[in-house]
C-alpha cells in the first residue's frame, strides 16, 4: 500500500509563522524600564521575570546603582540651579539698572522735544515777521528815489537790525539744540546696545532654565519610578522569604522633596 505524503501549502505555514509571531508580541512583557543618567542607562528587569532571591538581588542592585547615579545628577541640578537664579538674579539687577538710565534718557529728551518745540515757534513768528519786513522793504525799493521818506526807511532799518539779530539768537538756539540731539543720539545708542545685550543674556539664561527644568521633571519622574520598583523588589525578597537589604544611603523621598522645593513644582500638576 503506497502511503500518500501529505504537504502543508507554503501560505499556510507562513499564515501559521505570522500568528505565532503576533502571538509572541502580545504576550510580551510590557514591562520595559530604561533609567538615563549622565553615567549611563539603568535598564530594570520586570519582576515578573525574575527568579529566586539571586535575580532579585542582582535586579536591587541595579537599582542602587540607578539611585546612586541619580543623586549625582541630582545634586548637581541642584548646584546648577543655584548658580544659575544667581545669575538671573544679576541680569534682573541690570535690567533695573537700564531702567533708570532709560527713565534718565527720556527725561532728557522730553526737555529737548519741549525746546525743540519752543524753538520751531519762535522760528515760525521770526519767518512771519522776516516775510513782512521784506515786503514793506520791497514796496519801498519799488518807489522813485524821490517818492522814498526818511521815516520809512529808517523804520525797515531797525525792522531788519532787530531780526539780523533774533536771527543771530535762533542759529545760536539751533546750535544748541544740534549739540544736545548729538549727544541724544549717543546716549540712545548706547541704551539700545545695552538693551540688545541684556535681552541676549535673559534670552540664554531663561533657555538654561527651561533646560534645567526639563531635567529637573526627567530626574524626578525617573525617581518615583525607582522608589516603585524598588518597593516591588523588597515586597518580592519579602515573598520568597528573605529580608531585602538597605538601598545604600540614598533617601529617594528626600531627594524627591529636594527637586519638588527647587522647582516649586511636583510634575503631577501639583504647585508648591
Amino acid at each position: 500500500m503506497n502511503i500518500m505524503k501529505t504537504f502543508i501549502p507554503l501560505r499556510i505555514l507562513k499564515l501559521k509563522h505570522m500568528i505565532v509571531l503576533i502571538l509572541m508580541i502580545i504576550t510580551a512583557p510590557l514591562f520595559s524600564q530604561i533609567i538615563t543618567t549622565s553615567q549611563g542607562t539603568f535598564k530594570l528587569t520586570p519582576p515578573g521575570d525574575l527568579v529566586g532571591p539571586t535575580a532579585a538581588r542582582s535586579a536591587q542592585r541595579v537599582a542602587e546603582l540607578a539611585i546612586s547615579a541619580l543623586a549625582n545628577d541630582v545634586e548637581k541640578i541642584i548646584s546648577d540651579k543655584k548658580d544659575l537664579i544667581s545669575e538671573i538674579n544679576d541680569n534682573e539687577g541690570d535690567w533695573r539698572k537700564y531702567d533708570n538710565e532709560h527713565d534718565g534718557y527720556k527725561r532728557i529728551a522730553k526737555d529737548y522735544r519741549a525746546k525743540n518745540d519752543r524753538y520751531s515757534n519762535e522760528l515760525n513768528n521770526y519767518t512771519s515777521d522776516l516775510n513782512y519786513h521784506n515786503s514793506e522793504t520791497g514796496t519801498y525799493n519799488s518807489k522813485a528815489q524821490e517818492n522814498r521818506d526818511r521815516a520809512t526807511y529808517q523804520r525797515l532799518m531797525t525792522s531788519k537790525a532787530r531780526l539780523d539779530g533774533w536771527k543771530r539768537n535762533l542759529d545760536y538756539t539751533m546750535g544748541g539744540l544740534q549739540r544736545d540731539y548729538s549727544e541724544l543720539e549717543k546716549e540712545r545708542i548706547a541704551l539700545t546696545r545695552v538693551y540688545d545685550d541684556l535681552k541676549g543674556q535673559e534670552d540664554k539664561l531663561y533657555s538654561r532654565l527651561s533646560n534645567l527644568k526639563f531635567k529637573e521633571g526627567m530626574a524626578y519622574k525617573q525617581l518615583v519610578q525607582l522608589n516603585d520598583y524598588a518597593k516591588e523588589i523588597s515586597g518580592l525578597l519579602e515573598k520568597l522569604g528573605y529580608h531585602p537589604l538597605p538601598l545604600a544611603t540614598y533617601n529617594l523621598n528626600t531627594l524627591i522633596e529636594q527637586l519638588k522645593a527647587i522647582s516649586g513644582e511636583g510634575w503631577d500638576g501639583t504647585k508648591h
